[in-house]
């Protein structure tokens, strides 16, 4: 009876046991699904909230970027953005730019300077604060172009890493700067609206769009139309593409808005009676850059070459676009040998040949310097070439000119089947293998090759590194070699961007200093008055700027003086006429051996070396010797007083 009581309390205790297991089995599964659902809902939450995230970091990485040339770090401007601060300045307190302070850039410059002093209340920090503004703006631009297409990990990697290739050459308040805002809103305006088409009028308001920042990246240097030609020409092939008759339509729009804002400014100068001065200085003074011979440009674009192999993803881009010519090349071959059996193409050639050689004609007779140009040696060589495949064309007999129409049929259909709109590289790719030579050509211009000019490479950059994300993309499809492939894309982007990161951690660092630009201009503030006039000799218009008195002249700096220019005899007569009308109380020489002037001498030397009955400039350095007598310096800059 006892064994049987036992067995029983047992067997009682074992079914509590069990009884209390399954319980705890049962609260155990409904707190792992309560866990569950509360990281379903976080992993939910950091999904909706993943974009925000990533630009948050994009603001934060360029905020600690340009800190690195702002006034706290660079507290005296650079020699062209002291140029830029000085006529921005000028401009809010009522001067006629090009009439009253001049130099040969576009006005939009200039104009754009007046805007961010005027935010800072005069301050450079307000400028700086407008330049920091515009790039947040272009890159969630450019987060939102791939954002269509890749995932917000991929397009936050090709953002910064643009960015951060084209930061290192970056000084702040450059045009070239200001440039990559409207660049890179043309792009959105053509990816976000015009190729996606969702709405009736979506194609002609991008159109509208495109031609208004057209002129404005116009407004700011001619030679930055490299994304608004390639874009025009993308519309052309979809046009094409697409057999679509509103493609004049959308031409039309464009050259609108370019005309209008362009358009703006005409009538701007032309009330306020400078409109000659305004085409003599950005338009006809600036063709004189152009004029070096073919070995010099030839040579300016093979340091371009040269400067982009010191950078990973600039070298990782020409190296795209060489091999993406090449496949173009191989795989086009038969098109382009079946278009040229055409019965009109040889025609064309002659014709564009005749007209190249004509234009170089009419050039070389108008043109008062002597040499060939840039410009011209390019007319005469596309010349040559149109004609001699004419030549050829019109001496070929082996095969018989025939229609094309059917070989465009088939070539329309393989170009119908790509994807334009979204998911594909073809769109980026176009627009990239196009604008790059573009950049290339109008980078080697001037045969000067300064390091600002090439921060018009951020467009293509951007347009290569997201056709090969995306080529990526699409190639990889399947989850473990798309997980191979991003593994390479995010080394490739460290190796890129590793440097410029660290060149910012390093130079946030370094406090700025003064030096002797802004001792001088501490010094002049502080023995002239507001009504005080001052000129600085030699380039640098900072001085103006950080002393904060004006220039008697116009030319604040002389270089119309010293370069060889049409321009250079009235730019001489209108400073000498300038100074002895209204004196400068100081005159600076910033012993600038592009633009030489007294340079330590004595003034029985200076008297001796400038004669009144030599050339003007002369004359100019005689009236400072004999009316000026040296003060003070500050390491190589020299000060002179007016004693007469």
């Amino acid at each position: 009876m006892e064994s049987y009581n036992d067995n029983f309390r047992d067997e009682r205790l074992n079914r509590e046991i069990l009884y209390s297991l399954r319980e705890e089995m049962i609260l155990i599964e409904m707190r792992r699904k309560e866990y569950n659902q509360i990281w379903e809902k976080s992993i939910q939450s950091m999904k909706k909230y993943r974009d925000f995230i990533f630009i948050f970091i994009i603001i934060a990485i360029l905020i600690s970027a340009f800190v690195v040339f702002s006034p706290y770090n660079k507290p005296v401007p650079h020699r062209d953005s002291g140029i830029f601060l000085y006529i921005g300045s000028e401009i809010l307190d009522g001067k006629v730019l090009y009439q009253q302070t001049w130099d040969n850039k576009q006005p939009l410059l200039y104009f754009l300077n007046a805007f961010g002093l005027w935010i800072g209340g005069g301050s450079a920090w307000g400028v700086w604060g407008l330049e920091l503004a515009l790039f947040i703006i272009a890159l969630i631009l450019m987060y939102c172009i791939l954002r269509k297409s890749l995932p917000p990990f991929a397009s936050f990697s090709v953002s910064i890493a643009s960015f951060l290739t084209i930061f290192q050459i970056m000084s702040g308040n450059f045009s070239e700067e200001y440039a990559v805002f409207f660049q890179i809103c043309i792009l959105a305006s053509v990816f976000l609206i015009y190729l996606p088409d969702k709405h009736r009028f979506s194609r002609s308001i991008s159109a509208c769009g495109i031609g208004l920042l057209t002129g404005l990246v116009f407004c700011l240097k001619q030679t930055y139309l490299d994304v608004a030609i390639s874009v025009v020409l993308l519309i052309v092939f979809l046009g094409w593409l697409e057999k679509d008759k509103k493609l004049i339509t959308h031409l039309l729009w464009i050259i609108f808005g370019f005309v209008l804002v362009n358009a703006s400014f005409f009538l701007y100068f032309y009330f306020h009676g400078a409109l000659n001065d305004y085409i003599g200085s950005a338009f006809l003074f600036n063709r004189y850059y152009s004029s070096q011979g073919l070995l010099e440009w030839i040579h300016s674009i093979l340091e371009i070459f040269e400067f982009n192999t010191t950078y990973p993803l600039l070298f990782i881009m020409i190296s795209l676009w060489l091999g993406s010519v090449f496949i173009i090349l191989v795989k086009g071959w038969p098109v382009v040998k079946k278009f040229s059996q055409h019965r009109f193409v040889k025609w064309i050639a002659l014709l564009i040949g005749a007209l190249c050689l004509a234009l170089f004609a009419f050039a070389e007779i108008r043109s008062k310097s002597s040499g060939i140009g840039l410009l011209q040696w390019s007319v005469l060589t596309f010349g040559f070439l149109f004609l001699t495949a004419a030549i050829v064309l019109f001496t070929n007999r082996s095969s018989k000119m025939i229609e094309q129409t059917c070989k465009n049929r088939t070539l329309r259909q393989k170009f119908s089947e790509m994807d334009w709109k979204y998911r594909n590289a073809a769109a980026f790719l176009f627009l990239g293998i196009i604008d790059l030579p573009i950049v290339i050509v109008t980078i080697s211009l001037s045969g000067m090759n300064f390091n600002h000019y090439y921060i018009s490479l951020f467009s293509p950059l951007f347009l290569f590194l997201s056709a090969l994300v995306l080529f990526f993309d699409n190639f990889f499809k399947q989850n473990p070699q798309r997980l191979i492939s991003t593994c390479v894309l995010i080394a490739i982007f460290l190796a890129g961007s590793f440097s410029p990161l660290l060149q910012i951690i390093t130079r946030l660092q370094v406090v700025g200093t003064q030096d002797s630009r802004s001792e001088t201009a501490a010094y002049l503030n502080s023995v002239t008055s507001p009504q005080d006039k001052i000129l600085s000799w030699g380039w640098e218009s900072g001085i103006y700027f950080l002393a904060d008195r004006e220039s008697p002249t116009r030319y604040s700096f002389q270089f119309p003086l010293y370069f060889d220019s049409p321009y250079k005899r009235d730019a001489i007569k209108t400073l000498l006429k300038d100074i002895e009308t209204d004196p400068p109380l100081y005159i600076v020489d910033t012993v600038d051996p592009e633009m030489p002037f007294i340079e330590g001498k004595t003034n029985a030397e200076c008297l001796e070396d400038n004669p009144l009955d030599g050339n003007k400039l002369h004359e100019i350095l005689n009236y400072v010797c004999s009316n000026y007598e040296f003060v003070k310096s500050f390491e190589s800059i020299n000060i002179y007083r007016r004693v007469n």
